[in-house]
C-alpha cells in the first residue's frame, strides 16, 4: 500500500489528489481517508483525481464498493465527481461507477477535471 494525497479546498467542494501504486489495500485506505476528511470537515462534494499505477480486479472492485456503501459515507458525502487519467484503467472504473450507484451512492466518472466540477457544482445526478 503506496500513495500520496493532496486536498485543496476549493469553492463548493474539495478536490483530491491521489498518485502511487494502486492495489485493493490502497484503494480502500485512500477512500476511507477521503471520507473521514468529509465527515470531519462536513464536506458533502468531493472530487477525486486519481493517477495511480496498476488496476484492481473486477472482484476487488466488488469489493470495495460493498465496503465504501457499508462504511455509509452516502450518509454524508452527496456528490463524488471521479477522474482517473489512466485511460486503460477507464472500462473497470465505469463498472465501478454503476456499481457505487447501484448502492446508492452519487458517484460519475471523467476523463478530466473540469468536467468534473461543473458536474459536481450542478444539481445535475
Amino acid at each position: 500500500m503506496s500513495y500520496e494525497m493532496k486536498v485543496e479546498r476549493r469553492a463548493g467542494y474539495h478536490y483530491f489528489y491521489v498518485t502511487g501504486t494502486d492495489d485493493f489495500a490502497t484503494s480502500l485506505a485512500y477512500a476511507r481517508e477521503v471520507f473521514e476528511h468529509c465527515r470531519r470537515e462536513k464536506v458533502d462534494r468531493i472530487l477525486i483525481d486519481e493517477d495511480l499505477e496498476g488496476d484492481l480486479t473486477i472482484q476487488e472492485k466488488i469489493d470495495l464498493s460493498k465496503h465504501l456503501s457499508e462504511d455509509q459515507m452516502r450518509t454524508f458525502v452527496k456528490k463524488i465527481a471521479f477522474v482517473d487519467r489512466r485511460e486503460e484503467q477507464w472500462q473497470g472504473n465505469a463498472f465501478l461507477e454503476t456499481l457505487a450507484r447501484n448502492r446508492g451512492i452519487l458517484a460519475r466518472l471523467f476523463r478530466d477535471t473540469a468536467g468534473a466540477e461543473t458536474w459536481l457544482l450542478s444539481d445535475e445526478d
